[in-house]
């Protein structure tokens, strides 16, 4: 079983809010959070942090426990950030433009590189683990492979767009490779861009948003704006955004349930919680933050069962040297009935290996060890078929010394007669 909770991100600490209630389930204290950088570690609930708004540091807490039970020094003032899914890696954008990457697990800054030239203002790794994004008031937009990220000292963009003529304020992004992203900019344009192709498609909206969100079917992208609307706008579709009504201030922020039909948002009167086909408000949240305003909103899963990080360590602010660096297991720890079963194809191999791989590591390695496996299974097949073409060429030249033989010498049958006695003589001579 699991509860949703509405995390909210507050100048007065972080707030765990239960979605179907209303109800404050959990205060994480001590936190003045920077609404782009906070949220659970990993996929799990156990910890969570968040960057402080004004300061180089990184609080994170146990859930359950209202003080932090982890304070990182960090090498400058972070303005956005992503955890991997296994929550090994700490991905971090400053407002120096550059890209910090930690593995949590033993502290060390395994890479940092001046990836945008002023602050970045998102920060989104892929549901699986394979790509990074970022976004900075530069205008960019950037897409980087994580294997490249993991292994390059200074990592080169697998895409990068330049469609907004303003500061980039928020992304979404739905699926990997073959999947969308979802750009807003201070210049009021939305954009979609197409992973695989670049192809984009742009909306201007009446006042520029402040975040975007898919919607649960991929179809629509949620706008939350500067002018205290939020616009539903289709993007197969040239109809007028549809908008819902209702806040007081900007939209800060907007998050939807696991199932798609309520989505969450912030302003300065606080939380709302809108049925999304009705765009009615089915739960204003105002006086639970104790007069804190709410820069943040983000639904999380809290399971019954939760699965756990590793220890934090001590974050370092230098690059670690590569002898330091230890080796990263590809593998996360599983029972024997996690293993797959032998497979019957290379692809049905591939297909269990992405089915139990769960760490950042083996998702972005794992193309290409099934492009060398493939390459394998050609080469093989070509030599199959060398062979197979050299057999037939052997055959045709033994057929060809035949005939020629049939053609050319003329054998006198009392010869070959005469051949053939001796060696019934020599057989009998072993016998």
């Amino acid at each position: 079983p699991a509860m949703e909770v509405l995390l909210c991100g507050t100048d007065a600490g972080v707030y765990a809010v239960d979605v179907q209630s209303g109800a404050v389930v959990q205060h994480f204290k001590d936190s003045c959070t920077c609404s782009r950088a906070f949220g659970p570690v990993g996929n799990d609930t156990v910890y969570i942090s968040a960057a402080q708004t004004h300061k180089p540091l990184l609080m994170v807490w146990h859930w359950g426990k209202e003080q932090p039970c982890y304070r990182a020094a960090l090498p400058e003032r972070i303005t956005a950030s992503s955890w991997s899914s296994d929550g090994s890696f700490l991905f971090a954008g400053g407002g120096s433009g550059q890209v910090f990457v930690w593995h949590v697990c033993t502290g060390h800054l395994v890479r940092c590189w001046p990836c945008h030239f002023k602050a970045v203002t998102a920060v989104v790794v892929s549901d699986n683990d394979s790509l990074l994004f970022t976004a900075s008031e530069d205008t960019m937009v950037q897409v980087f492979s994580m294997a490249t990220v993991l292994e390059e000292q200074s990592p080169q963009a697998l895409r990068s767009w330049s469609g907004h003529s303003l500061p980039v304020t928020s992304l979404a992004v739905l699926g990997s490779l073959d999947g969308r992203v979802a750009s807003s900019g201070m210049d009021r344009c939305l954009k979609v861009w197409e992973v695989n192709s670049g192809a984009c498609k742009s909306v201007v909206l009446p006042a520029y948003a402040n975040q975007v969100v898919f919607s649960s079917d991929g179809k629509c992208v949620f706008a939350g704006c500067n002018d205290a609307t939020i616009r539903k706008v289709e993007i197969n579709s040239d109809e007028a955004a549809a908008v819902y009504i209702g806040h007081v201030g900007a939209v800060r922020a907007l998050s939807l349930t696991m199932d798609g039909q309520t989505l969450a948002s912030c302003a300065n009167d606080g939380v709302r919680l809108w049925d999304v086909r009705t765009r009615q408000t089915i739960r204003h949240l105002e006086g639970q933050f104790r007069g804190a305003q709410v820069r943040s909103v983000r639904v999380v899963q809290r399971l019954a069962q939760q699965r756990g990080v590793a220890p934090f360590k001590a974050l370092q602010r230098a690059i670690s040297p590569l002898e330091a660096i230890v080796e990263i297991p590809v593998f996360a720890a599983r029972s024997v009935s996690d293993v797959p079963q032998v497979a019957k194809s290379v692809d049905e191999w591939f297909d269990n290996l992405q089915a139990t791989a769960s760490s950042m590591i083996a998702a972005a390695k794992l193309k290409e060890y099934e492009e060398r496996a493939t390459d394998a299974v050609g080469q093989q097949q070509a030599w199959a078929d060398a062979a197979v073409e050299l057999f037939d060429v052997i055959m045709a030249k033994n057929s060809q010394e035949i005939d020629w033989a049939s053609d050319e010498q003329k054998f006198d049958e009392s010869r070959v007669g005469d051949m053939e006695k001796p060696r019934k003589k020599r057989k009998k001579v072993v016998m």
